[in-house]
């Protein structure tokens, strides 16, 4: 999963960066969390990418029925312009009507 998310200030971006590391340290103690990874974009001095990596399509569906992809959503809601959400696999891509199928199946 990649997420890219633009905000509007510094002072934003440093609130997000906060939150995101906050996500991240409780994805690292989920099941079938293989990484967590969050990067700032060189020459978008207000724009994070928030990378997670899961062991099975299984785990990774799991947790974007749970609280922790609330947040998330909640964190893509401050981005000054669309954020950007993509899901990877080994044989395709896809993006936030990935989501919104999965979590309409039922919360974790």
């Amino acid at each position: 999963m990649v997420i890219t998310i633009k905000v509007s200030s510094q002072y934003q971006l440093n609130t997000l960066i906060q939150a995101l590391k906050a996500l991240a340290v409780s994805a690292r103690a989920e099941r079938g969390m293989l990484d967590c990874k969050l990067y700032q974009s060189v020459g978008e001095e207000t724009s994070v990418c928030f990378v997670e990596h899961w062991q099975a399509t299984d785990d990774l569906e799991y947790q974007m029925r749970s609280n922790r992809y609330t947040q998330l959503l909640a964190l893509m809601e401050t981005a000054v312009e669309e954020p950007s959400m993509e899901f990877h696999t080994v044989s395709r891509t896809q993006g936030l009507d990935y989501l919104q199928a999965v979590r309409s199946v039922g919360k974790a």
